[in-house]
């Protein structure tokens, strides 16, 4: 089974065919409109050999300019985020402090996936539709969406739904998303050859009218005919080019929701609902052919029935290779209500130190084969039996990353479960996920805490308010629990206007000041908000260049791994013994390279290092997350401060982290 670093590599040597294959359909419609215009001027008389190279340079030059024209348009549409794909396709965003039952178990499905796969909580869009069908979009994790139909919410039970959810998350975690967006953009490329050919074709038609015996007008307007079919028959091509990867993909997909679920029947029912509709999963909205590979099912008939434009594989096939235990269809309504009042029943007295003790690492090399499918009732039971482990080994930690197994999932329902209730309403509304950050970056000393909350006062009189009634439920949060928490506010946080969240990073820099310093546990908050929210609220102009070598970022990793050794350790030999662990994890470091001292690190360069450490490959960045495990876990044990911090640079690199450090063994 690939982990999640191969995954990323497959995406983008993905791309690179893509980009080859685009190619190819390229150069057809250059050669096709070549020789319709060879064509055309031979008819008129205006050239008499078939070869005319300087015309063939300007077609190629004129056909590669409109459809780069045409996708940098559509790519630059996406870059606002998967928000943009769902608003046109008529998407309402479901608030977070919604009270319609069904859309509170969707948005409460959602969070516990998000958490369990450690990425951001994405928005959520209702489309209104009576079909079944849901989609994820954005470019990347942090700006990603889920959309789900109305259908969806009304035909589905919990099991099911959570298996759809489950198949969407697959998507954003292994990279289809990202590689799905460019689709849209490549595609839309194409299709504008088609588009400005039907312009050209409506003003020839005028033009012909006027004067029916213009040989020039009807030279033009078999140019604008020409243009428009080979433009048509571009696009067909990539069509049929998304297509074909997008089935490749499903099958994965479906795979890894049985896999986050251990309930192959959730996501089969899921499936065989669609079957039994008469309208299946068709989605009406004009934009959703464009959007077609990003859905959990095909969106219109023709795609059903014509293989070759079908974006999905087959009801049936997918069916049939989840598994026996799926062909049965034993999607449990007990199942469902056990869950759905796990949540219901959460208190506020509950103390996150109960949460599970389930152990996070699972037997994943099977859990991709369709023979895991049918063992998933025999996992569940065994999940079940295990206790938290006295150790987690760091080649473990590292294999988790991106991988999603049921402890995992178990362990989110339960985090949730075990939250105040109060400050779980909190968090869904904007007001109170600005309250419950500032709250977790209050100070222990009263005076310090003082000047914190007088800064809150001043920026806003509701936000302080707020924070005094939920300040005794933060001060009972773990350490380990802070971060999870952050997590639940960034879907509000998103919701703020630009210059209001321009605002809040402010408060946010000005409360961490107050006490003239800036501690580990400041430094994991604040890089968490950071990394989610400052792409979404200001995507990055330009790609920063990839770190193929660990030479590009050496001393970056060198701050990196000296600022956990530090974090958890108070002797100088035991620092030095981790930093050493460390730095051998990673590539062509040896006796000789190995540095003699630890460099000085503080936390503004190690915030400097974690941007530049982020645009590693993902090759050299696998090396880099285990040479930070290494350097944490190599004594057996962890302090609070080490699990924070190291969940917060792991996040901040890009690596979605299931959430393990809840059951390390504190020291």
């Amino acid at each position: 089974m690939k982990n999640f670093f191969e995954h990323q590599d497959e995406a983008k040597r993905t791309t690179t065919y893509l980009i080859f294959l685009f190619g190819c359909a390229i150069t057809f419609t250059i050669l096709a409109m070549y020789a319709a215009c060879i064509l055309i001027a031979r008819q008129n008389g205006v050239v008499q050999s078939s070869w005319q190279p300087a015309w063939l340079g300007t077609i190629a030059l004129s056909i590669c300019l409109i459809v780069a024209f045409g996708s940098f348009r559509k790519m630059t549409t996406l870059r606002g985020g998967g928000k943009v794909v769902a608003q046109g396709l008529g998407g309402q965003l479901v608030g977070q402090d919604t009270s319609n039952p069904q859309e509170r178990e969707l948005l409460n499905v959602v969070e516990e996936m998000a958490i369990a796969a450690g990425i951001a909580v994405p928005e959520v869009y209702l489309l209104p539709e009576a079909s079944i069908n849901a989609f994820a979009a954005g470019l990347t994790a942090n700006t990603a969406v889920i959309g789900v139909t109305q259908g969806s919410l009304t035909q589905l039970n919990r099991d099911q739904l959570q298996g759809v959810i489950g198949h969407e998350f697959s998507h954003i975690v292994n990279g289809d998303m990202a590689l799905n967006m460019k689709l849209m953009g490549l595609v839309h490329g194409l299709l504008f050859i088609h588009l400005i050919g039907r312009s050209f074709l409506f003003s020839s038609h005028r033009r012909h009218t006027a004067s029916d015996r213009d040989k020039q007008g009807g030279a033009w307007l078999a140019f604008a005919c020409s243009m428009t079919v080979i433009g048509a028959i571009g696009w067909i091509f990539g069509q049929m080019i998304k297509s074909a990867v997008s089935r490749q993909r499903e099958f994965l997909a479906d795979a890894s929701a049985v896999q986050f679920t251990r309930n192959p029947a959730g996501i089969a029912d899921a499936l065989r609902c669609i079957a039994q509709q008469s309208k299946r999963s068709q989605i009406s909205s004009t934009e959703a052919e464009a959007a077609s590979h990003l859905f959990f099912n095909n969106v219109s008939a023709l795609s059903s029935f014509a293989s070759a434009f079908s974006t999905h594989p087959p009801l049936a096939e997918r069916i049939r290779r989840l598994g026996s235990d799926a062909a049965i269809g034993t999607s449990s309504p007990a199942r469902t209500q056990a869950a759905n009042r796990s949540l219901a029943g959460i208190t506020e007295g509950a103390s996150p130190a109960t949460l599970s003790s389930h152990n996070p690492i699972e037997q994943r090399s099977s859990a991709m084969a369709i023979s895991s499918f049918a063992a998933a009732d025999e996992v569940e039971r065994s999940t079940d039996r295990l206790e938290a482990p006295n150790r987690l080994a760091p080649d473990a930690l590292v294999a988790d990353i991106g991988i999603v197994t049921p402890a995992h999932l178990t362990q989110a329902q339960s985090l949730l479960k075990h939250l105040p209730q109060r400050l779980l309403q909190a968090v869904r509304a904007q007001t109170g996920a600005v309250a419950v950050c500032y709250g977790l970056l209050l100070d222990p000393d009263t005076e310090v805490r003082s000047r914190q909350k007088q800064i809150i006062a001043d920026s806003s009189r509701t936000v302080y308010d707020l924070l005094e009634k939920i300040e005794p439920l933060l001060e009972q949060v773990s350490v380990r629990s802070r971060l999870p928490l952050i997590e639940l506010c960034i879907p509000a946080l998103k919701q703020l206007k630009p210059e209001v969240a321009a605002q809040f990073f402010i408060r946010v820099k000005a409360l961490i000041k107050a006490d003239g310093k800036l501690s580990l546990n400041e430094f994991a908050l604040q890089s968490v908000l950071q990394y989610r929210l400052a792409t979404y609220f200001k995507p990055e102009q330009t790609a920063a260049e990839r770190a193929s070598q660990l030479t590009d970022v050496w001393s970056d990793s060198l701050l990196l791994i000296s600022a956990l050794a530090k974090a958890g350790q108070t002797q100088h030999s035991q620092i030095d013994y981790a930093f050493r662990c460390g730095i051998q994890q990673l590539p062509g470091v040896t006796k000789q390279t190995m540095p003699a001292d630890m460099p000085t690190c503080t936390l503004s360069n190690l915030s400097k290092a974690l941007r530049r450490l982020r645009q590693a490959e993902p090759k050299l960045k696998r090396a880099i997350a285990q040479a930070c495990a290494h350097t944490v876990l190599i004594d057996g044990h962890t302090t609070d401060q080490e699990a924070e911090l190291l969940r917060a640079i792991l996040i901040t690199l890009g690596c979605p982290v299931p959430p393990f450090l809840n059951l390390l063994p504190a020291r």
